[in-house]
């Protein structure tokens, strides 16, 4: 592997803790890698309005890649530079097939800035948000998804992630492509195709990055293809058990700052 140029990492479980906020040595590690000419990007399923928050504390000022790679936004201005959609009659009749199918399910969604939920939808936001977006668009969904999505969300009360994923999956047919982070336990579909390793891939191309100088860390399973695309991927010590099964790097958790210690070695070896 060449010298890294590129440090793609995951926010919730990786960066930092679900929800929360990165520790004072995980902050000092992005800065260093950052003063030492090392592109760190934010590789998330979240949608830019929490997004956002954590690239401004983070002082990041450039391309994010959000909704699991279906958006890629300039922060902090909200430039959408890239939106991969679901087409609108694709969307409607996911919708209506998972709908029909699996009692219960309630959905919400993404499409460029905007977002929207169904009225039962138990989540507001993982963590702070951004006041300067527009709030949510709460309602049946179906109207919405006519119009194309850049992500749609599903979540099944008291059922285990993994196998609504599973049911999912099986129920799209490979019509798009589906995941789903380690929390919370939703399953998380995107445009057939889109995922975060194609993201990440288009971005270190606009950047003129190659394959063998990116290192990507993560823990859920909607980080595995970048783990497996980048030249290093390293699983984070938490992370889910089909991540720990394919990525054979591993560094500490996140709750003993897992990421700062893969940084910190990448700049030691950068210093050699």
């Amino acid at each position: 592997m060449k010298a890294v140029r590129l440090i793609a990492t995951d926010v919730d479980g990786t960066l930092i803790r679900y929800g929360g906020q990165a520790s004072a040595r995980t902050v000092a590690a992005f800065r260093a890698a950052e003063a030492a000419g090392v592109a760190v990007v934010l590789v998330t399923g979240r949608p830019p309005r929490t997004a956002r928050v954590i690239a401004e504390a983070l002082g990041i000022r450039g391309p994010v890649i959000c909704a699991n790679g279906a958006l890629v936004v300039e922060m902090p201005g909200f430039n959408v530079l890239r939106d991969t959609r679901i087409d609108g009659a694709l969307a409607t009749a996911l919708v209506t097939d998972l709908a029909g199918a699996i009692p219960g399910i309630v959905f919400a969604w993404e499409r460029g800035l905007e977002w929207g939920r169904d009225g039962g939808w138990p989540f507001v936001a993982l963590g702070p948000v951004d006041r300067a977006l527009p709030g949510a668009i709460t309602g049946p969904v179906d109207l919405h998804v006519a119009q194309g999505v850049s992500k749609l969300i599903c979540f099944v009360d008291g059922a285990d992630p993994d196998d609504v994923v599973r049911q999912v999956r099986e129920i799209l047919d490979e019509r798009a492509e589906v995941s789903t982070a380690t929390a919370p336990p939703l399953a998380e579909i995107t445009a057939k195709g889109c995922d975060k390793r194609q993201a990440l891939e288009w971005l270190c191309g606009r950047l003129d990055v190659e394959r063998d100088e990116v290192l990507a860390i993560g823990d859920g399973p909607n980080d595995l293809p970048m783990l497996l695309w980048a030249g290093r991927g390293v699983a984070m010590g938490n992370a889910h058990a089909t991540v720990l099964e394919a990525v054979s790097e591993r560094t500490q958790t996140h709750e003993q700052d897992g990421f700062a210690a893969v940084i910190e070695t990448v700049l030691q070896r950068l210093d050699l």
